[in-house]
């Protein structure tokens, strides 16, 4: 994800639009986003537009909690205006909840929450609708939905700034043909209605249909960053999102586990990367070599920098994982693929942000 939008950190306050065709793990995914801030003390707010939320899909990557307390919130949506009103008000309340009052003081803008709406696209608007139910049919129409949403993100998208909130919008790609050339051409349904509020666009696709093994199935996602507003755009790369079942204790039955195996996608973007970032590796001394690579599933990978002998040979996951834990590896790494480093957020997010623009005046 680092060399994916070329930042060390998930950067707070902008637009992220999650984009693909029909069953490439967009939902999955943003689950999975939803996660990273779970698993730092925040949470998600979920506006669910298609009436198709999976709990147990949902429940399997970010984890299943016993608690009073979820890291979740799920709003189920009818309209293309409901959405909106969700997201509205649930932003204001997260920010009620962080300032509190002079009695009751909040804790401050500490909490990091990422605000989902899946899909943006997912109802039609209400006048929309009301036509339909006039009619007894559907019929071509006027852009309804796409100028709502036009005109609610130009009205909202900065109502984020300056606090650590996050918004991902997940929208479809449909195959258009161009009548006159022939030529296939990907669009989004709803038109550009994000394209000047969204500071990262990441397209997911599928890469193998399959993985099958005795331990666990999975399916190989690419994810290319389409447009970077803090970087360069159009890298990408290769992961897994995996799946097994566990069996619990306690309830006495199997939970499906499911996890994006970010430690094979590591090792996997270092055989894939563009030559230019190969040579650079080697001018900085990391040395790694891959056998059967494009294997279904035994990919193996050794590296001297990680201490590893002329023998021995670990899979992809495993010389991820050993990379991901070594400091000075990927701070090696950082450097030759040109990653920038952001600070952290610490303690109030705003105050932190005084603080780093002081430092630079």
């Amino acid at each position: 994800m680092e060399w994916l939008i070329q930042q060390n950190v998930l950067p707070l306050s902008v637009v992220y639009v999650i984009v693909g065709k029909w069953a490439t793990c967009k939902s999955a995914f943003l689950y999975e986003v939803f996660r990273w801030f779970a698993k730092f003390n925040g949470g998600a707010i979920l506006n669910e537009v298609e009436t198709k939320f999976s709990p147990d899909l949902c429940s399997s990557i970010m984890g299943y909690s016993s608690d009073e307390i979820k890291p979740i919130i799920v709003n189920r949506c009818t309209s293309c205006e409901e959405w909106q009103d969700m997201l509205t008000f649930y932003l204001k309340h997260q920010k009620r909840l962080m300032v509190g009052t002079q009695k009751d003081p909040g804790p401050g803008r500490t909490i990091p929450v990422a605000f989902g709406v899946d899909s943006v696209m997912g109802k039609a608007a209400e006048e929309a609708q009301k036509k339909v139910d006039d009619d007894g049919h559907g019929g071509r129409g006027f852009a309804i939905e796409a100028l709502s949403i036009a005109k609610f993100m130009r009205a909202s998208a900065h109502k984020f700034d300056n606090w650590p909130f996050a918004l991902f919008l997940v929208n479809h790609l449909k195959e258009k043909k161009d009548e006159s050339t022939g030529r296939v051409e990907l669009t989004m349904p709803g038109g550009d209605f994000s394209s000047f509020q969204e500071s990262f666009e990441l397209h997911t696709s599928v890469w193998r249909e399959k993985i099958d093994t005795e331990g666990f199935d999975g399916v190989g996602v690419r994810i290319k960053c389409k447009k970077n507003g803090l970087g360069i755009k159009n890298r990408q790369v290769r992961t897994r999102m995996l799946w097994w079942e566990e069996w619990n204790e306690e309830l006495e039955e199997y939970q499906q586990k499911t996890v994006w195996d970010w430690d094979w996608a590591t090792t996997a973007l270092l055989y894939d990367l563009p030559g230019k970032y190969k040579t650079r590796l080697k001018e900085l001394d990391f040395d790694i070599q891959f056998k059967s690579p494009d294997a279904n599933v035994e990919c193996f990978a050794q590296s001297k920098a990680l201490g590893m002998g002329k023998d021995q040979w670990e899979t992809f996951a495993d010389v991820g994982k050993m990379i991901r834990e070594n400091t000075e590896v990927m701070e090696l790494l950082r450097t030759a693929l040109f990653i920038k480093r952001r600070a952290l957020m610490k303690g109030d997010y705003l105050e932190q942000l005084d603080t780093m623009l002081g430092e630079m005046e």
